[in-house]
């Protein structure tokens, strides 16, 4: 599975987790922004439906720094996969 999004100096930090598995810290940051960037990857998944959070943590109110965005393009999966929203 492969999280393709943007990093930027407007991007910051967000949680992932699949299958219910502990959230992983990432970071989009960067001084350039880039569209097309991994985001997340993970290999060996079962070919079977999988849940995947992601998580913007911003920066909150109280810290008086500006708010970031998590920018994700696309999600693909190499195994047969039924998207749902929620």
């Amino acid at each position: 599975m492969t999280v393709l999004g943007g990093v930027g100096p407007l991007c910051g930090q967000y949680n992932v987790s699949l299958d219910g598995s502990p959230s992983t810290t990432y970071n989009a940051s960067s001084s350039e922004a880039n569209s097309g960037q991994v985001l997340f990857y993970a290999s060996g998944l079962a070919n079977a439906p999988h849940t995947l959070l992601l998580t913007n943590l911003g920066s909150s109110s109280s810290s008086g720094g500006p708010q970031t965005s998590l920018v994700v393009r696309q999600i693909m999966n190499m195994s047969a996969i039924t998207p749902t929203m929620k």
